[in-house]
């Protein structure tokens, strides 16, 4: 988040890697940066993510999948994804 308090990544697990049989599990983790504890956030998805950027009021991070096209947003109160896009974000225009 923005105060520093908390931290997110994505996780990715990936079996037969190369052959037909490829499969992706991912899930987000939550750290606590001042506790210096983690937990998964989501359940596990099966793709691939590129996590961007928190939400304005840290309450969600935003993510493009590649396999899901568009861009998401995971909660971090309960860990729902949701769509909010159909085009991938890239980021946020600075002044």
């Amino acid at each position: 988040t923005s105060d520093g308090l908390q931290a997110v990544y994505a996780l990715s697990d990936v079996s037969d890697f190369g052959t037909a049989q490829q499969s992706i599990r991912t899930v987000f983790m939550l750290v606590d940066l001042r506790a210096m504890r983690q937990r998964p956030l989501t359940e596990p998805i099966t793709t691939y993510v590129h996590p961007l950027q928190w939400t304005e009021d840290n309450s969600a991070i935003l993510f493009t999948s590649t396999q899901n096209n568009g861009t998401w947003k995971v909660s971090l109160e309960t860990g729902q994804l949701q769509k909010v896009a159909e085009a991938a974000f890239l980021g946020s225009i600075q002044e």
